[in-house]
């Protein structure tokens, strides 16, 4: 058995194993929990041991699962087909000490007290800047799911005005706007989320060009948000790009639905991620994984359309924004957002680039949702 430390202040976490079975150029480190596993991609050798680099939580997204199940180590050759050895590990109380949630155990310690009896279903969230047509699709669609009234909007410290657009009753909270800082962003959304859980038993976040759709319509989808009987995070199973052909098709119209105008759906499993929710979340940045391994679960029925790349001129309006927008030092060695291309014809190219082998036609059930 290994134990596992993480140094105070470090990303990384130290497996106390013998490094001599370890070989980075020929192998490869995975760990598994039950039915769940997971390769890590970034580990180095020590004299006593490796350091495995916890990336976007993978390191912990697996071990949180100890509760469930033992989590072994297991040192693979590089292709996968062949384990040359395995290793229960044994956790360090400072593997966790990062994530103590204090403001959220002190609250739920009593827990043969009943539940607080949240009032509202069901709330839908996003964050904005300087954005007003793409918000407007946001609006128009997700008020299909709840009134204006469970419709939040962060407003990131927008330079364009954009109240006027929405409906009177969707909530706009405005916060100050610094330089980009996706750690930031991911903070104050998750933030957000925990004070709407509070008063409502589901919570949905989506950035405004992200659109979920229920394989059998609104009202399956809201059907399926019974009273929960516990902490639960869903995720979308399938995952799209809508990306513009310009070759054949036309400028977008914002106003019209975008399903009947596009046809172009490139796989995007990235974005299948962690959406609707009964408990606080603990994004990676941009929202793509959570460390909740043990209460997330893939929803067959959930599909998510990603509208970034749905229209040349839009993309390209994007694009010169987040190249004029200032980012933090962190943004800029982590998560860099200001190189992107900038010229109608540049943008024109890249989309096409998308459309590979891998394109699927946009399904007839869908036509008309968005």
């Amino acid at each position: 058995m290994a134990i596992v430390v993480r140094p105070p202040g470090s990303i990384d976490v130290i497996v106390g194993m013998n490094p001599a079975l370890f070989n980075p150029a020929v192998h490869r480190i995975l760990l598994r929990a039950g039915m769940y596993q997971m390769v890590m991609p970034a580990v180095r050798l020590l004299p006593a041991g490796i350091a495995i680099v916890d990336n976007d939580f993978l390191f912990t997204r697996v071990s949180v699962l100890t509760g469930m199940h033992a989590v072994f180590l297991l040192v693979q050759t590089a292709d996968g087909t062949q384990t040359v050895h395995e290793e229960e590990l044994l956790f360090h109380p400072s593997v966790y000490v990062p994530f103590v949630d204090m403001n959220r155990n002190i609250y739920e310690i009593h827990g043969v007290l009943p539940e607080y009896r949240r009032q509202e279903p069901f709330a839908i969230f996003t964050h904005v800047y300087n954005e007003d047509v793409m918000l407007g699709v946001w609006e128009r669609y997700y008020a299909q799911f709840v009134d204006h009234q469970h419709l939040y909007v962060i407003d990131h410290g927008s330079e364009r005005p954009f109240r006027h657009l929405l409906n009177p009753r969707t909530n706009v909270v405005r916060i100050p706007h610094g330089e980009v800082d996706h750690r930031n962003i991911t903070a104050f959304c998750g933030n957000f989320q925990r004070f709407l859980l509070s008063q409502y038993q589901w919570v949905m976040h989506v950035d405004t060009d992200e659109i979920v759709v229920h394989r059998h319509g609104p009202q399956a989808l809201l059907q399926s948000l019974t009273i929960p009987a516990g902490q639960v995070t869903r995720r979308a199973m399938h995952a799209f790009d809508v990306v513009h052909d310009p070759r054949v098709e036309a400028q977008i119209d914002f106003s019209a639905p975008i399903s009947v105008q596009r046809n172009c759906l490139v796989p995007a499993p990235i974005y299948t991620k962690p959406i609707l929710s009964t408990a606080p979340t603990t994004w990676a940045l941009g929202f793509h994984y959570a460390m909740e391994e043990g209460i997330l679960f893939a929803d067959q029925d959930l599909w998510l359309f990603h509208l970034a790349h749905v229209d040349v001129q839009h993309t390209l309006g994007r694009s010169r924004n987040w190249n004029q927008t200032a980012a933090s030092a962190a943004e800029a060695n982590l998560w860099p957002q200001n190189r992107r291309v900038a010229t109608a014809e540049g943008v024109a190219a890249s989309l096409v680039a998308k459309l590979d082998d891998t394109v699927q036609p946009m399904p007839d059930w869908v036509r008309g949702m968005f």
